[in-house]
Formats: C-alpha cells, structure tokens, sequence
C-alpha cells in the first residue's frame, strides 16, 4: 500500500474508504503491517470502510487464514469497528452470483441503518432458491472448495509458466482466480492491448477499467484444456508481433 499517495487522495469531504481485500485484480493479500496501516489510516482520518472481502474463500495455499478488516479495527480499538462495513457472499468461490445472495456485516445501528435504506434503491431481495444454495454450499461444500483451490494453483502455475515463455510480466495471485498482466511493451505497438488479443481469440479485461492502460486481467477458473488454447494463441499472437520486430 502507498500510503503516501492514498494520504494526498484525500479530499475535505472525503467520508469512506473501498477496500478490496483480498485484491482484485492484482490478486494479493494485505500483509498484517499493511492492514494495522490502513486501520490507523482510517481511524485518524474519520474514514468509515466498506471492505469487499468476496474474494476471502479463495486463498489458494488452502490454508492461510483471511483477516477481516473489521477485526484490524477492533484491534486498534474496540469501538472502531463501528466504522467498518464488511462484504461477502458465495458469489465468487461458489459460483452463485445468479442467484443474488450476499450480505453486508455492519456491527454499528445507526450505520446499518442508513446502508438498508440506500439498499432498497439498489438491492433485489434474495430469492429462496438463493437461500437454499448457500445453505448447502455452507454446510457441505468445504470439500469441494479445496478441491477448487487445488485446481485453480494448477490454473495458475499453467499460466504463469505460459506467461514467463511470452516474457510478459504478471502477477502470481495468492489468492482470486486472476491474473494480472502487464502488456506495456505490446500497447506500446498494438494500442488497446485487450482489442488487439480479442482479435486473436481471447478475452481479457481491459486494464482500462481499473484505471491501467496496457494491462489485461485473465479469468484461469476454467477447463485445462481451454485455457491451454487461449494461452496457445496468445503466445502466437505475441511471437507474431516480436517477429515483426
């Protein structure tokens, strides 16, 4: 965390702060030295927090413990953690985001008050089909989720070593089904980097939408096979376009 920069980000009128934890799209955990920092950060600046932790359930070491931030704060002090909103849901490890349920942790009144009211403008209510999904992701799914970890540090390793044969940087996510890659030295020539792969078969998020231009998010939660292919082409993609000189 730059802390630095996120103190100059600061605004008079500047009232909460989004956390996502762990990252998305860079794929990384908060070291316990970042998150007391961002807690004493808060706290000094009058910051409530809105943590968007839908990402906790898939460390993929399978057994490092997700810290929620609303525990930071308590930490620090006890009655901080009335400034902190907490996100999640089974949306993310489960696969259930059609289904429309997910929760928000807000240990103060008056502050869950004021996020049910802005929710009604916003928020469908859950529909029972989603509460009985999560009742059984709940109570029976833990052994599929570390299969779904094992398979996704297979993902990752597939594509990180596909990654290095291309000689573009990347990240090499603790946690998420993301990758985050940087193709500077391609937008440098090819312009959008994300249009430039999409013409030669592959899909990834454009850099653009998280403010990083010349970098593309990858989606490995998918079949070997499948994702073998979209590695395959954009390797030949990118030998291609360094042929050229």
């Amino acid at each position: 965390v730059d802390f630095d920069r996120l103190a100059a980000a600061l605004q008079p009128d500047t009232r909460l702060l989004l956390l996502c934890h762990p990252h998305n799209p860079v794929g990384s955990l908060f070291s316990a030295d970042e998150l007391a920092g961002l807690a004493d950060f808060c706290c000094r600046n009058d910051l409530l927090v809105c943590s968007d932790e839908v990402h906790c359930d898939l460390i993929l070491d399978g057994t490092t413990a997700h810290v929620p931030f609303a525990r930071v704060l308590a930490a620090s002090a006890a009655d901080e953690i009335a400034r902190s909103i907490t996100l999640h849901g089974p949306g993310k490890v489960f696969n259930l985001a059609g289904l429309g349920i997910s929760w928000a942790i807000i240990p103060d009144p008056a502050l869950r008050r004021r996020f049910r009211s802005a929710m009604q403008r916003l928020v469908p209510e859950a529909c029972c089909f989603g509460y009985t999904a999560l009742q059984a992701a709940l109570r029976d799914g833990e052994p599929w989720r570390q299969e779904l970890l094992a398979t996704l540090r297979d993902r990752r390793d597939q594509v990180s070593a596909a990654l290095d044969a291309m000689h573009l940087a990347h990240t090499h996510p603790a946690a998420t089904y993301l990758t985050w890659i940087d193709c500077r030295r391609l937008a440098a020539r090819v312009g959008s980097v994300a249009a430039w792969f999409e013409e030669h078969g592959v899909g990834l998020s454009d850099g653009d939408e998280f403010g990083a231009p010349g970098f593309v998010r990858l989606n490995f939660a998918t079949d070997h096979a499948l994702l073998g292919e979209a590695l395959r082409r954009m390797a030949a993609a990118v030998a291609a376009l360094d042929e050229d000189g």
